[in-house]
């Protein structure tokens, strides 16, 4: 209570101190010089409280009708050096009484006490007390001039220390309290018929847990990852709540075992597939046989794959450093430079493929262009878009110092309402043997011409039989690729479109190639970046997961294809890990008009270099595979 007192006074001196001018010094104060509580026998008489106020003062006693045995005087006075007396009359019960009495001065006030023993002359102090849940020792005061016994209620409350009769106190013990409750005991003390029972409440455990781990995940997951040849991995819980750990029991590669609060992953052989394993181990919490589902934790295993080939980011870059506007861009390389087309503007943007620096601009604007592509040998394609009725031209050119050459002319008869074919692919060489592709969104069509000695064949419309009830918003939702240079090779298509699946066309029929590609949540993926090559005798497919709606992470990934009909995962990597990419949740270019990303790649001859390009990341990137 003292403190208490002392705070308010030391509030007081600071409000006082922004209120009064400079000139003011005098503070309000009361320094009390006796005790704050006085102990008086049952038989009465006088008690004094000395005290020093800076002010003049007044004193109250509550009107109570049992404080008729007291009386206080003086009850005001002038400030300096002052005292209250107080009569007590005697006590003839066999309980202790209490009055209290308060003193002003000012804007602060000090409360004081005085306790009458009982006719016997036994009392406890102080009756009540709060202990924290981690347990704590308390000091109970007995004021006796009898002999006296104490009992305690609960075991969780012990005998610490006792000291001799008179004035003394009892040490009591209170134990860690490990439950989730708070509880309260009792303790009695005893002399002759007098009881007092003094009140202990425990304050309740709060449940608690944690564990660390090397990584965290996008979703805030943690993440262990074991290596690729096997091994163990081992963490630790920190919780008082019990708690099991477990896989869903339908993978085999991962095994988990628990030892106290040690959780040991292993993963038995290594990892022989290109794409790393991933399992998720569950760790439930409870407590005295109820569930406590706030707490625990879902952590991420992975290990890691066997490594066909090795990804390096060779340097990457804003697409606002080189003043290209986002949205509606498409890639394509020849003769050394990366090609990059900002439809907005109606410019193809070349940047040097080793280092992304920029070299120069051609104007294409006049030929409509909306997508661009690149054969085998550096041929670059560039074609407009077009509605059902009108006509969808693809235009070659050696460089963009070129003149373009008209390739390709159709006469658009796929019904597609508002929404135009376009987005291209090629594989091949042009003025030899390749196929081009375009990309129809209304029932999904892909429309195909085979070059044959550089004559250009007449346009194919295949429908994608899987997807043909379904359509996307327009033709850069959605992509066709030729898996090589002869339609026999066949094609692969992706959309942002129901089933998210890879499509395979073996040349007479569609099949899925890769089921639900997009993880069980179309919202966030597209295909619409999809490309194929060969490199050192060997194809592959890679694309960007992600980015129309910008909902989930990025990932470049990379499949071997020495099955077109079951593509192998090689790598996956998050585009997250590139310089000065952020991911934000949500933040997505103009998805509804233009193609958020896009991917080509050029084997060489010492790396397989792919170029990504992912607008809602503002973000273009250079990766070599060895």
């Amino acid at each position: 209570m003292k403190k208490l007192h002392r705070l308010f006074a030391i509030l007081a001196v600071g409000a006082l101190a922004w209120s009064c001018s400079s000139e003011s010094t005098t503070t309000d104060a009361i320094t009390l010089s006796s005790e704050e509580t006085q102990i008086i026998s049952a038989s009465g008489g006088k008690l004094y409280f000395n005290f020093t106020t800076n002010g003049s003062w007044k004193a109250h006693v509550p009107n109570i009708s049992g404080y008729d045995w007291s009386s206080i005087l003086p009850t005001s006075g002038d400030a300096g050096d002052n005292t209250i007396t107080v009569t007590v009359l005697p006590n003839t019960n066999n309980e202790a009484r209490t009055m209290t009495f308060t003193i002003y001065s000012g804007s602060v006030s000090y409360e004081v006490a005085v306790m009458q023993l009982s006719a016997d002359g036994f009392a406890v102090v102080t009756k009540s007390f709060t202990v924290p849940a981690e347990g704590a020792d308390i000091d109970v005061q007995v004021v006796s001039n009898i002999g006296y016994t104490y009992s305690v209620s609960d075991s969780w409350i012990t005998v610490a220390d006792t000291k001799s009769l008179e004035t003394s106190s009892v040490s009591f013990t209170v134990a860690e309290n490990e439950e989730f409750e708070e509880r309260v005991g009792t303790i009695e003390f005893t002399a002759g018929d007098i009881t007092e029972t003094v009140t202990v409440t425990q304050e309740a455990q709060e449940p608690y847990f944690n564990i660390v781990t090397e990584g965290v995940g996008q979703w805030g997951d943690p993440i262990v990852t074991l290596p690729q040849e096997g091994g163990s991995l081992s963490f630790e819980v920190e919780t008082n709540l019990d708690f099991v750990a477990a896989t869903d029991g339908t993978q085999d590669w991962l095994t988990v075992t628990q030892d106290g609060n040690t959780i040991t992953l292993t993963a038995a052989s290594a990892n022989s597939a290109y794409s790393p394993l991933e399992d998720w181990v569950y760790i439930s919490c409870s407590h005295n046989g109820e569930s406590y589902d706030a707490y625990g934790a879902t952590v991420c295993v992975h290990q890691e794959e066997n490594v066909l080939l090795e990804y390096n980011l060779t340097s990457a870059a804003a697409l606002t450093d080189y003043s290209i506007n986002r949205g509606g861009n498409s890639l394509a390389y020849g003769n050394g430079y990366l090609l990059v087309l900002d439809k907005t503007a109606g410019k193809i943007h070349a940047l040097n493929g080793s280092d992304l620096s920029y070299e120069a601009a051609a104007d294409v604007s006049a030929l409509g262009a909306a997508s661009i592509a690149s054969d085998d040998a550096g041929h670059v394609l560039i074609a407009n878009e077009c509605i059902m009725g009108e006509t969808f031209t693809v235009y070659c050119a050696s460089s963009i110092s070129d003149t373009p050459t008209q390739l390709i002319s159709f006469v658009n008869n796929i019904y597609s309402g508002d929404c135009p074919m376009g987005n291209i692919r090629v594989r091949g060489d042009v003025t030899g043997d390749a196929v081009v592709t375009a990309y129809s969104p209304v029932y999904q069509y892909a429309v195909v011409w085979e070059i044959t000695g550089g004559v250009v064949g007449d346009a194919k419309e295949v429908e994608v039989t899987p997807k043909a009830n379904d359509n996307c918003w327009n033709c850069y939702n959605g992509v066709v690729a030729p898996i090589g240079p002869s339609l026999s090779d066949g094609l692969y298509m992706g959309s942002y479109s129901a089933p998210y699946n890879l499509e395979y066309y073996n040349g007479s029929e569609w099949s899925d190639a890769l089921t639900d590609i997009m993880g069980g949540n179309g919202w966030g993926y597209d295909l619409s970046s999809l490309h194929t090559a060969e490199y050192s005798g060997v194809r592959y497919m890679a694309f960007i997961s992600g980015s129309f709606f910008n909902y989930f992470e990025s990932y470049l990934t990379l499949y071997m294809v020495a099955d077109a009909s079951a593509p192998m995962q090689v790598s996956q990597k998050p585009v997250s890990e590139w310089p000065g990419v952020t991911f934000t949740d949500g933040s997505y270019a103009d998805f509804a008009s233009y193609s958020p990303t896009d991917v080509v790649m050029v084997p060489g001859d010492e790396s397989l270099a792919i170029f990504v390009l992912d607008a809602s990341f503002n973000t273009i990137a250079r990766i070599d595979y060895k």
